[in-house]
């Protein structure tokens, strides 16, 4: 559930509320604020795709929606928001700080596909300073997307382990590992 006012969150004197359902929130307002989240994080990424320089003013946006309703999960898309950005921009460091800020809020929601989605970005902010250092969390992120079934994101996962291990050596594994990214 999320909590869009937490001044109607309470106990409801009825026995027919399980205990477990009653008074743990969850209104319009929450449910309106996830979706609010969910489409700028779609626009955001079909932004990106286009190279549409929108995507920053979405993002910032989403930012402001974290900053006035604070949570993990919605802090941590906001932070993914801004390091899938930066790095279009060659705003590296501030990606690399995004792409960390994200994951820890990730790690705070316990939410298996933003942690995931957290170590992709963190894979993609270190390859652009050090292809070997962005290899780790590459492979985490690729591992975690399998978990998840998210294939797509497996694949882009993939391509940048692969990336990675070909920029410290072309061998007959890392370029299977590419072509596994584009069978995937």
């Amino acid at each position: 559930f999320v909590d869009g006012d937490p001044r109607n969150t309470i106990r409801v004197a009825d026995e027919r509320v399980l205990p477990k359902a009653n008074y743990f929130g969850g209104d319009l307002a929450g449910v309106l604020r996830v979706l609010e989240a969910d489409l700028l994080a779609m626009r955001i990424d079909s932004h990106v795709a286009r190279l549409d320089p929108a995507a920053l003013t979405d993002a910032r946006t989403l930012r402001a929606l974290a900053d006035r309703h604070p949570g993990p999960a919605l802090d941590a898309l906001a932070h993914l928001a801004l390091a899938q950005i930066y790095p279009l921009q060659e705003r590296l460091d501030e990606a690399a700080e995004h792409a960390a800020a994200a994951l820890a809020a990730a790690r705070r929601s316990r939410d298996p596909r933003l942690i995931a989605l957290a170590r992709l970005r963190e894979a993609g902010a270190r390859f652009r300073h050090s292809a070997a250092a962005a290899a780790p969390a590459a492979a985490d992120a690729a591992e975690r997307f399998e978990r998840l079934g998210e294939r797509s994101l497996q694949a882009q996962a993939v391509r940048l382990l692969a990336a990675a291990r070909l920029a410290q050596a072309e061998t007959p594994e890392h370029v299977a590992l590419a072509q596994r990214a584009v069978d995937l």
